[in-house]
Parts: structure tokens; sequence; C-alpha cells
């Protein structure tokens, strides 16, 4: 998504829009499919920083962390971003970073591509380990069964085999 910066008003642009998932490469090998992505931001301007405040909402397919089945998983996530021309990007290897320096994008020319910082904000709010439910029981670690779906049919190891000796010292003091 493109904003001419040139076409923001003084008092801001409102943007309500349904966006294409596809024209932001968020499908992969995690990533099975993508809902629409909903984004609703207000756009100010203040001589040549540019700040968005907005949400975005979209619901995506991934998989359970714990026993691999498809999951759905709702994003809502409100955000705060600050554009400056890259012309005041720092110019030195090494500085401390303040909180809003991490918010802070750069821009070239007049033109504000909204691309990366659409696709950064989904993958972010992606939890990192995400689970078909609460209570997943994931994967059984011998046989590979679905626990949520059947009892396991192995044998039930008491002890790592790798750890047994550990144990017969416990037992003798």
């Amino acid at each position: 998504m493109k904003i001419d910066i040139n076409s923001i008003p003084q008092e801001g642009l409102k943007i309500s829009k349904f966006l294409n998932p596809k024209e932001y490469d968020l499908v992969d090998e995690l990533i099975e499919n993508t809902g629409l992505i909903y984004l609703k931001c207000t756009i100010d301007k203040k001589n040549k920083k540019i700040i968005i405040r907005g949400k975005i909402t979209t619901e995506l397919t991934t998989y359970c962390s714990r026993c691999l089945d498809s999951t759905k998983i709702k994003i809502n996530e409100d955000f705060v971003a600050f554009f400056l021309p890259k012309e005041e990007e720092p110019k030195v290897e090494y500085l401390k970073l303040k909180t809003i320096d991490l918010d802070t994008l750069y821009y070239e020319g007049e033109i504000l591509d909204l691309k990366f910082l659409i696709r950064e904000i989904v993958l972010l709010a992606i939890p990192m380990k995400p689970l078909c439910k609460k209570d997943c029981k994931g994967l059984c670690p011998n046989c590979g069964a679905n626990l949520n779906y059947e009892k396991c049919s192995c044998e039930k190891v008491s002890i790592d085999p790798r750890w047994a000796k550990l144990k017969e010292l416990k037992l003798k003091n």
C-alpha cells in the first residue's frame, strides 16, 4: 500500500481498507493461508515527520506447535509508527537507541510504502508457539500419536534410559 505524502491533508488522512494478503508475502512453510487484512489507521504529517496510528486485523492458518494440526489465529494489533526522511537517518555505526527509535522508519521521495510495516506487524503478532487450544496434549514422544484424538498404545517409559544409572545412585543413598 502506497501513500503520496503530498496528498496527506493538514487534518490527517483516515484509511479504512481491506488489503490482499498475497501482496504482503505472508504465506510460507509455516503459514498456510491468510484472510483479508483489514487496516484502519490515521496518518498525520507534521513538517516531514509522518505518524501513523492504527489497527490491523486478520486471520491466518498455521500449525499447532504441540500436535502439528492446522489452527487458525486471529490477529488484532494496535500500532504506532513514525516515519522520517531518509536524510535524517543517523549515520553513525554505534548509537544508543531510545524507545521511539525502535518505532521510527525512514522514507525516500514523495511516496510512503507501507508494505514492510504491515507485513512486520502481522508477522510479529503471531505467537512464537501457536496452539490449537490451550490444553493441547501434543504428540506422544515415542509413537507420535496425536494425544488429543487417541490414547497412546506404546508402553510408558518411566525414566529415560540415559538417566537410569542416576536413579540407582539415589536408591543406594
